[in-house]
């Protein structure tokens, strides 16, 4: 019998992905062969997996400069009066004003600092602008699912991760959210594979914010190209995968025509834990892990510390942009909470529910901006449970259900999310009480684990 063959196509670190290597694994461990494509990221690769690595190379002139043993053949790809500069950095040991630069002023560092970026970018940028507005235009006049195609294509990344991939031959294709799914349709087709889409967020109200005109921006800009692409591509799949009932109902309900649809939670591999047991005199860890970005409600759990006793503490594990850990920093600072609070590096991923074992709240506080968080079911909702910390959440349907009927935490309405009043409903929380979530999530554990929620998956695709 051959040995069927899986594509799993993320445009991110996929080696720091929970959700793909869970995926990936379920996959091996059925005996076929895996190939992810995606970003590098800090983790390691896994072996066992053939990888590809989508990250856009460098510009082609620097390239040309590395590679080629022509100098005829650089110079022709430079315009003028660049090609002149070129040449004389080239040869500035021979001119008598130039020779005095530092030797770190060569001809590469000239063509990818001052060429590529300040000249070459602004202009790929201002045409990428015109195909923008050109599509936004001719949308009013013309076919519609044409123009909003033309636009994605015209993103050059897209076109090179097509040419990286095109010439794989597999069984199935299964690719992640909206934007990679006209490359897997277009691979599908040419290799006469089937292609499953993973979808992990509603993208038509994922960036919405409280800011009026930025979410009238998004609608005429975005969310009408967003709705095209997933229309196209989602009813010409052979299946969807979501992470939650609540995005499974909006998509089904968007988008009749899909042929298959299915709910598959982001439930982590079952580990055997003990959960901590508080008594009178502990201190109290809460916790928050994940990427550390704007909207998370990161600033928030920050000012919550603020209105809590000396006895909890917060720990915020996880990585994001540098400014942003030092606004957070600062605001930790400005509070005078660095006693209580610790930024913490990331940990591996099959460390992850270890680490998080030794918290005793699992935090996952949203600011309801539309639809995206009210159905949100994120890795970090399934790791608090499988770590058998006590869950403090946001009191939006699909986390709800399960909180309520496993009796797994406290909830926060909308109405409660703000620090004072958030401190005040967790400091009410007995000791007693916290222990008796924290149990409950231990015996949830065993029945929220992949090991469980992925035989939908296996069966989904093998039908």
């Amino acid at each position: 019998m051959k040995t069927k063959s899986v594509l799993i196509i993320s445009l991110t670190p996929v080696f720091s992905e929970p959700r793909v290597l869970r995926q990936a694994n379920l996959f091996y461990q059925n005996g076929m062969n895996v190939i992810i494509a995606g970003y590098k990221g800090k983790d390691k690769k896994i072996n066992h997996y053939k990888f590809i690595d989508l990250n856009p190379k460098s510009n082609l002139i620097i390239n040309d400069i590395k590679d080629s043993t022509s100098k005829n053949n650089i110079l022709s790809k430079l315009p003028f009066p660049f090609d002149n500069i070129y040449k004389a950095f080239k040869h500035k040991k021979e001119n008598k004003f130039l020779k005095y630069l530092p030797n770190f002023l060569d001809p590469f560092i000239f063509l990818k600092f001052f060429y590529d970026n300040l000249f070459l970018r602004p202009i790929r940028r201002f045409k990428y602008e015109i195909k923008r507005w050109r599509t936004f235009i001719l949308i009013f006049f013309s076919d519609h699912k044409k123009n909003y195609l033309n636009r994605y294509w015209d993103e050059n990344r897209y076109v090179k991760i097509y040419d990286l991939l095109k010439d794989i031959k597999v069984d199935f294709i299964f690719t992640h959210d909206y934007f990679t799914t006209p490359i897997a349709y277009k691979l599908a087709k040419k290799n006469n594979s089937q292609y499953f889409v993973d979808v992990h967020e509603h993208a038509l109200s994922q960036k919405n914010s409280t800011d009026f005109f930025s979410n009238l921006k998004i609608k005429i800009f975005q969310n009408s190209y967003i709705k095209n692409i997933e229309n196209e591509f989602y009813t010409k799949s052979n299946g969807i995968s979501t992470v939650s009932d609540g995005l499974n109902s909006i998509l089904r309900e968007q988008y009749p025509k899909i042929k298959n649809l299915i709910t598959v939670r982001s439930t982590p591999f079952y580990e055997k834990h003990e959960p901590k047991i508080l008594n009178s005199e502990s201190s109290i860890e809460m916790l928050y892990h994940g990427i550390l970005a704007p909207g998370r409600g990161l600033e928030t759990y920050i000012k919550i510390m603020n209105f809590l006793p000396e006895k909890y503490s917060l720990k915020i594990r996880g990585s994001g942009p540098s400014d942003y850990i030092n606004s957070l920093d600062q605001l930790i600072n400005s509070f005078n909470l660095s006693k209580k609070i610790k930024i913490v590096e990331p940990v591996d991923f099959n460390k992850i529910v270890f680490e998080a074992n030794k918290s005793d709240i699992g935090l996952l506080i949203m600011k309801n901006t539309g639809m995206q968080k009210t159905i949100n079911l994120s890795n970090k909702f399934f790791e608090y449970i499988m770590s058998g910390t006590m869950l403090c959440v946001s009191n939006y349907p699909d986390m709800a259900k399960i909180v309520n009927e496993h009796s797994l935490g406290l909830l926060i309405d909308d109405e409660q999310n703000n620090p004072k009043k958030i401190a005040k409903l967790i400091s009410n929380i007995s000791y007693k009480k916290i222990n008796f979530f924290k149990k409950n999530s231990i015996e949830t554990a065993k029945i929220l684990s992949w090991e469980n929620e992925s035989k939908k998956l296996l069966n989904f695709i093998n039908n």
